[in-house]
């Protein structure tokens, strides 16, 4: 009977190099049975043990004096583990740890979070925390690494629970794919392991969003044929008002972000889907595939999960398999989708993300009596503009080798025309290895206080740029050759082919632009991920206003229109000749919320600026009991605040977003306490707000604004006359005003500790922008 190791590890932090092992443990599986274990604290030699850590694990650093030293517990470690193979969630995170430490585990990896993509049916989260309460398993993790392990156990036998309930049809295609694979995983669809347990799943709360048919939303004889431009008050949730509008049109096309797309039950909502050509399938590639001789991993994981998971009555249901990892999009797209759109009728009320609006727009099937409903409407824009931008990184670089060699195994037989290619290919992977490192060395060296970089023509004439520009003549020498070949052949599917060609033309073309520089496009170069990236984006980038939209009734009905009360931002973006006339729809209900303005905070230019304010904000969530969340603007103000904070503050329920941990799970967990106080980003701050209960506070220390690094941040100046005035900061209040509105109904007040938008000239328009509320101005204490 097959014998695994369960391993989970507990780390002052996430940094292989500076962090330290603070507790190991692992458990002997034989079959589904638990046989012998193996726990121990571990003495860290370099890292403290921080609050945040202390908190989240329960292990303080009284406890680690006395403990071993990793080297101690070493032998006794790889003894207990021997070869077996190492099962985790997440796993390479622990190995490759205890690698990086000294302690080598040789066993193969098995990953439970792989296996729970694959097997599990469609799930919001799939961190262990959340599947251990959505399967209610008597083991809930805690970051203790017993307890982790013990969960992980039970997650084993949940997905052999899972395996073991597949029907014999379905099992028999398992079976062949299994054959045709050396996928880590095989055995638990082959060895008939039998779970010890059965499983029953939480049901997920919902949304309930209130039914507006019959209210009269919007006269249809009041639509002009244009933009139609509505500022809604925070009391009207803009998704649940475009929701009844685009149900009451006689034909309508309502567009969102492909993340409420995805969760959101439309059926029940009475709207048609409509998913781009990337999550359809083709039959005939679906064929080809399953035909193929030999599999690699990745493509046996995507073929199971589309056979268990993608068809109802015989049909597949774009959306079933719930496509969860950029890896698993990319093969889909490359290997599965259709090539080409083949027309569908259009339901006369429908939905779907920007792809697929994108999509019916190109192959001109949006009617002209179809009415477009946009409510995110600056998503759409940024989406557009990060769309054009040809993204390039290690990812991508591998990315641009390897589906080129997966063409060729499956399309090429011939072995004088293969091996050729393959060695082009070997080139090619040569020279985006060396161009990788050149552009993170380049971007070193002319980047000023770790920005992002404009790339000019001067960066070549340096050591490093000229050996750039040699790789990059080596990159297209290879793709050149590999383009000049396909040219020449013929395979199965001639439309693979065609957009082999195509793409690797196009990728000739934009490295062209790095080594001649031109103002037909704009390059960007990063490096602060560790590695780079480089954006190439076409001049001038194209206005989808103008260009894809300007021929349709569009509405846009949303919380954020205006800002100090006008359309003036608005009207730039979409491209109008003259300013649009914004009119508000929603009336307000009486139930104004108070918004506190508090002055005389520290100086915002203070170098010590965040050291003098946190005094305050602790004196806010202790001095007001209640359910408080404070919202930081950075991640890393959030970790300052809170480990600062967290030995001395004296508040019950004192935590921070990264030990509460999912939003699912902690909805349900703040629901049943009278007094906490939560500290969060502003990024995560409405995925939070969307399952806390009724707040008594929310405080806003300080206002987020769009790092630079973004797209759109960076073409701003390309855009508008000025980059802050015209676009960031009204950018800032569109994004602001949307999330007041998703707070609105569960808060009684929401406090504004901002001292920039006192002190600052450009700090009065927020509030000029933010209806709705009752201002009340007070002094700091």
């Amino acid at each position: 009977m097959k014998e695994l190791i369960v391993l989970d590890i507990e780390t002052t932090g996430v940094d292989f190099v500076r962090d330290d092992i603070i507790e190991i443990s692992a458990v002997k599986l034989r079959g589904g049975e638990v046989v012998d274990k193996f726990t121990t604290l571990v003495k860290p030699t370099l890292a403290k043990l921080g609050p945040t850590v202390a908190t989240l694990t329960g292990i303080q650093p009284v406890n680690l004096d006395t403990a071993p030293m990793l080297s101690q517990v070493q032998s006794g470690l790889l003894d207990f583990c021997s070869d077996l193979p190492i099962v985790g969630h997440n796993i390479s995170f622990d190995v490759d740890f205890l690698k990086e430490k000294g302690v080598n585990l040789p066993g193969p990896r098995l990953d439970t979070l792989e296996l729970a993509y694959t097997l599990l049916p469609k799930l919001p989260f799939y961190s262990m925390e959340f599947l251990a309460y959505h399967y209610q398993f008597k083991n809930q993790p805690s970051h203790r690494a017993m307890n982790d392990v013990l969960a992980t156990v039970e997650l084993y036998d949940l997905l052999l629970s899972q395996v073991n309930q597949i029907s014999d049809t379905q099992r028999k295609q398992v079976d062949a794919l299994i054959a045709k694979t050396s996928w880590d995983w095989s055995f638990i669809f082959t060895d008939n392991i039998l779970a010890t347990n059965t499983y029953q799943p939480r049901v997920l709360p919902t949304t309930i969003l209130p039914d507006l048919t019959g209210q009269d939303l919007i006269n249809p004889a009041n639509l002009n044929g244009g933009f139609n431009i509505f500022e809604l008050l925070p009391n009207t949730n803009q998704l649940n008002f475009n929701l009844g509008l685009s149900k009451q049109l006689p034909k309508s096309l309502l567009v969102v972000s492909s993340n409420v797309f995805a969760k959101t039950n439309w059926t029940a909502q009475g709207l048609a889907t409509y998913f781009s050509l990337t999550h359809q399938l083709d039959a005939e590639r679906f064929q080809f595939l399953l035909n193929k001789p030999n599999l690699d991993a990745k493509e046996c994981k995507l073929l199971i999960k589309i056979l268990l998971h993608g068809f109802s009555d015989g049909e597949f249901v774009p959306g079933k398999i719930y496509l969860t990892r950029r890896d698993e999009f990319y093969l889909f797209e490359q290997k599965l989708a259709p090539l080409t759109y083949r027309p569908q009728t259009l339901a006369d009320h429908l939905v779907t993300d920007f792809a697929g609006w994108l999509e019916l727009s190109e192959a001109g099937l949006i009617e002209p009596d179809r009415t477009v409903l946009i409510p995110q409407w600056i998503d759409l824009d940024e989406w557009y503009i990060e769309r054009s931008a040809k993204w390039m990184t290690i990812a991508y670089f591998n990315a641009v080798v390897s589906s080129r060699r997966d063409f060729i195994h499956d399309f090429i037989s011939d072995h004088k025309v293969a091996d050729p290619l393959f060695k082009d290919l070997n080139e090619l992977s040569s020279h985006l290895t060396m161009t990788a490192g050149l552009l993170g060395m380049l971007w070193q060296e002319h980047s000023k206080n770790g920005e992002v970089v404009e790339w000019e023509a001067r960066f070549l004439t340096s050591k490093n740029g000229v050996a750039l520009k040699d790789n990059i003549l080596g990159v297209v020498g290879a793709l050149s050759n590999y383009q000049t070949v396909l040219q020449s052949i013929t395979v199965s599917f001639p439309e693979v082919l065609e957009r082999q060609i195509n793409r690797t033309v196009e990728l000739i073309e934009y490295f062209n632009c790095i080594i001649k520089p031109e103002q037909a496009h704009k390059l960007y170069v990063d490096g602060r991920a560790g590695g780079f990236s480089l954006r190439i984006i076409k001049q001038a980038p194209e206005n989808i206003w103008q260009t894809k939209l300007s021929d349709h009734r569009v509405i846009i009905a949303s919380n954020g229109v205006t800002v100090s009360g006008n359309s003036g931002f608005i009207s730039r973006i979409l491209g109008a000749t003259e300013l649009l006339e914004a009119k508000t729809l929603s009336k307000p209900n009486g139930e104004n919320r108070d918004m506190v303005w508090v002055s005389d905070l520290p100086n915002p230019k203070a170098v010590n600026y965040q050291r003098l304010l946190f005094p305050y904000l602790r004196h806010q969530i202790e001095g007001e009991p209640g359910r408080n969340v404070l919202v930081l603007s950075t991640n890393r103000m959030v970790e300052d605040f809170f480990n600062e904070s967290q030995p001395i503050v004296k508040v019950a329920h004192f935590l921070s977003f990264d030990i509460a941990g999912n939003e699912v799970v902690l909805g349900e967990k703040l629901a049943v306490w009278d007094q906490f106080a939560l500290v969060v980003n502003q990024y995560r701050a409405p995925y939070l707000l969307g399952v806390a209960p009724v707040l008594d506070r929310v405080i806003y220390a300080k206002l987020a604004f769009d790092p630079p690094s973004k797209t759109p941040q960076l073409l701003a100046n390309e855009r508008f006359s000025n980059s802050f005035t015209d676009y960031g900061l009204p950018r800032a209040i569109v994004a602001f005003k949307e999330e007041l509105a998703t707070l609105y109904p569960k808060v009684k007040e929401v406090w504004m500790l901002d001292s920039r938008l006192i002190t600052q000239d450009w700090g009065q328009p927020v509030r000029r922008s933010i209806g709705g509320f009752r201002h009340v101005d007070i002094g700091a204490e």
